[in-house]
């Protein structure tokens, strides 16, 4: 009878850590790693791997101001989860300012960088398997962990492929009890991963079981999604590139009282990386950027404040206005990107009339997010604005803001497309 070959939970697991050495990753199997660099086993952390990485992006002379930042960062290991998981993202995208003190005893300020964006090779990229982490008296050991600069930014959570039934359900509590027991291992965690190799998928540290998403395709072609596997999500997202890329740009919190955090799903990923192409290109030649079409449900409100905050690092200042076609729709969207307000740097603001947004386009000269409805560009035919930084971004445009050309009726009657009304106002 022929051999049939069963991967187990072990032999899935040195498959996964060999994608990542592929990638260029350094492999550290845990228990020796621990033994030498005399790690506590309390912290989730590899031990002189952040102080290492920061002062190659500061500089080797701010070590006082690295110092003084990795206090403040060790102190969010032992706050609530979901804030100080809010705080270390903040602050991976962000940088953190610090003060201290100089060997002249003088009180300084500077700002400092955990990660490097600019230039990958600063950051180091490692992962680390049965990863042991104890909180008191409970102790608990992750499949798979990677680290981005000493700092676990994923947690993967694994279940043997070769059991007839598989049940992510299970794969998703596991994390949420790990969540519970030693919290310290997902303060600085942007992705939470569960795979069984047939079904591989992720979310944040809030997301319910029912939002951890696929990831199918390494370069956002649409054809690659028909035959993704887990080498496909692996590959998609932890390439050293976009792994960065994603925690610096693509992940976000929302939420009142309640707070939550939100990764990008792939295909807002690549729709707006490509949107953000298109729009430099449209800026520096005939201004047009193109459609981003959205199927119903897959997050469109969202890609749109992806894009607005991406848009920002790669043009100078730009101002964004954003156009619907019902007041209820700028309501409802003005209300998301408010919501975001931190992510974007900004507060965005909704104009009252169409000589409210000429005032508020005339009003600066750079930055800004402007909310308006597409019937306020055919209550009068003044240019409102005449700067080249002004990017239009318009919310259902397939339901009428088309039209470049004039049409004229049986009777006589000119006809001005929507679009051009917008191209001639701004």
């Amino acid at each position: 009878m022929p051999k049939t070959f069963h991967f187990t939970e072990d032999s899935y697991e040195q498959t996964i850590i060999s994608l990542f050495k592929d990638m260029g990753y350094e492999y550290h199997y845990s228990p020796e790693l621990d033994a030498d660099t005399s790690r506590e086993l309390t912290d989730s952390t590899i031990p002189g791997a952040l102080r290492k990485a920061m002062l190659a992006i500061n500089g080797a002379d701010k070590v006082a101001a690295v110092d003084e930042a990795i206090r403040k960062i060790r102190e969010q290991f032992s706050q609530p989860l979901v804030s100080a998981n809010i705080t270390l993202t903040d602050w991976l995208q962000n940088g953190l300012d610090v003060t201290f003190k100089t060997a002249q005893g003088s009180l300084r300020s500077d700002h400092i960088k955990i990660i490097d964006t600019d230039n990958i090779n600063n950051n180091s990229f490692v992962v680390a398997n049965q990863w042991t982490v104890t909180n008191g008296k409970s102790t608990k050991r992750a499949d798979i962990v990677v680290f981005i600069n000493g700092l676990p930014i994923s947690v993967v959570e694994l279940k043997s492929p070769s059991r007839e039934v598989t049940n992510s359900e299970e794969a998703h509590q596991q994390l949420q009890n790990y969540m519970r027991i030693v919290p310290q291992l997902f303060t600085a965690c942007q992705m939470l991963v569960i795979s069984d190799m047939a079904d591989t998928r992720v979310g944040t540290i809030t997301a319910p079981l029912d939002r951890y998403m696929e990831w199918k395709t390494t370069d956002g072609s649409y054809e690659s999604t028909a035959f993704a596997d887990f080498e496909t999500f692996f590959n998609g997202i932890f390439e050293k590139h976009r792994v960065i890329d994603i925690i610096a740009n693509f992940t976000l919190t929302m939420g009142g009282d309640k707070k939550i955090r939100i990764l990008a799903g792939y295909h807002q990923y690549f729709a707006v990386k490509k949107a953000v192409v298109r729009a430099q290109d449209a800026v520096a030649g005939d201004g047009k950027i193109g459609v981003f079409w959205h199927t119903q449900g897959s997050g469109k409100s969202l890609s749109m404040v992806f894009f607005a905050h991406l848009i920002q690092k790669y043009l100078e200042s730009p101002t964004i206005v954003v156009i619907t076609d019902r007041n209820d729709l700028d309501d409802q969207l003005f209300g998301q990107f408010t919501r975001c307000a931190k992510f974007l740097r900004q507060q965005a603001v909704q104009a009252e009339s169409r000589q409210n947004l000429k005032e508020l386009l005339e009003g600066r000269e750079a930055n800004g997010i402007i909310f308006t409805t597409m019937q306020k560009f055919s209550d009068g035919d003044e240019p409102l604005c005449d700067r080249n930084n002004v990017i239009v971004m318009v919310d259902e445009a397939h339901r009428g803001q088309y039209g470049l050309t004039e049409t004229i009726d049986e009777n006589g009657k000119v006809s001005i497309g929507a679009a051009r009304m917008v191209r001639r106002a701004l």
